[in-house]
């Protein structure tokens, strides 16, 4: 194994072991280190399936293309939060709420979207590298998903959903949830789709 995937390796077994002790101290900073965590193990396990993934632009030196990509990522989930977020109010942080007495919090969350979205694409390919089909990969990356980031909030309370007239829930989770998975699955990979075709170097 090549030193610098050896150390992405390492690094994801650390920052998820970090993650879940700050977890089970009920310390919301859980989250920062699950994101670069789970951004490395999903990387990892797509580049072992022969994928090209988000971390061969950085180890091929490609940072041009990376930050692009990075940008792209940034705006949509900048779109997600302000409509979701800010406007629809579907979602609050109980860490940083209300929102604009926590403009800090709120930047950082907006930074560490991009690497949260590149995970879940990582996270779709690796699956879809055994699955070959569309719907059931993008099904079985939603359940694996919920289960490593919901799931885990309705313990903590970090982030609270309000769906004032929808009030059906599968496994204490609203259906909106579920279902607003869909777009955090396909939106990224819509991304890079578009980032390859236009952006070559």
């Amino acid at each position: 194994m090549e030193a610098k995937r050896l150390i992405a390796w390492v690094l994801a077994v650390i920052l998820t072991a970090i993650s879940a002790v700050l977890y089970f101290k009920e310390s919301h900073y859980w989250y920062n280190y699950l994101v670069f965590g789970m951004l490395f193990l999903f990387d990892n396990l797509s580049h072992a399936r022969k994928n090209k993934t988000t971390l061969d632009l950085i180890f091929k030196k490609k940072y041009k293309k990376f930050l692009v990509l990075f940008f792209w990522l940034f705006v949509l989930g900048m779109i997600i939060e302000l409509i979701g977020h800010f406007w629809l109010g579907f979602w609050y942080y109980k860490f940083i709420n209300p929102p604009s007495e926590h403009i800090i919090a709120n930047i950082i969350g907006f930074l560490t979207y991009p690497l949260v979205l590149m995970s879940f694409r990582e996270m779709y390919n690796f699956i879809h590298s055994f699955i070959k089909n569309l719907v059931l990969s993008v099904v079985l990356s939603m359940i694996l998903g919920i289960t490593i980031w919901e799931i885990p909030t309705l313990h903590t309370k970090d982030w609270v959903y309000n769906f004032p007239y929808i009030s059906l829930e599968i496994f204490g989770l609203n259906i909106v949830v579920i279902s607003g998975w869909t777009i955090l699955i396909l939106s990224p990979r819509l991304v890079y789709k578009l980032v390859d075709i236009f952006y070559k170097k």
